[in-house]
C-alpha cells in the first residue's frame, strides 16, 4: 500500500478500536514514508480490546452495530466473536429486551 493511501486510511480509521499502530520497516530506507502504518488487528487481539471495551463499561448497553462500528468490522464479525466469548465464559451477554 502506498504511504499516501495509508495516511487517508490512517487519517479514517485511526480513532476506531480495531486498528494498531505499527512500525513501518520502511521509514528507514524512505523517509517520505510514514514511521507507523496502521493495521487491522488480529481475531485475538480484537477479541482482547472487546472484553475490554465491555468490562471498562459494563453498565453500559452496546448494540452489535455500535461495536461493530468502533472496531471497524462487520456485525456478523462482532456476532461471532461475542458467541465464541461467551462460549469460554470470557462474557456473559444478554440481549436486549
Amino acid at each position: 500500500m502506498a504511504s499516501r493511501n495509508n495516511s487517508d486510511f490512517s487519517e479514517k480509521h485511526k480513532h476506531k478500536y480495531g486498528f494498531v499502530e505499527i512500525e513501518n520497516p520502511e521509514s528507514d530506507f524512505d523517509f517520505n514514508a510514514p514511521e507507523y502504518l496502521l493495521r487491522k488487528a488480529t481475531p485475538e487481539q480484537r477479541r482482547i480490546m472487546l472484553i475490554n471495551k465491555i468490562a471498562d463499561e459494563k453498565h453500559h448497553v452496546f448494540s452489535i452495530a455500535y461495536l461493530a462500528d468502533i472496531f471497524a468490522v462487520s456485525e456478523r464479525t462482532i456476532q461471532t466473536d461475542l458467541k465464541l466469548l461467551s462460549g469460554i465464559n470470557s462474557a456473559n451477554f444478554k440481549p436486549k429486551q
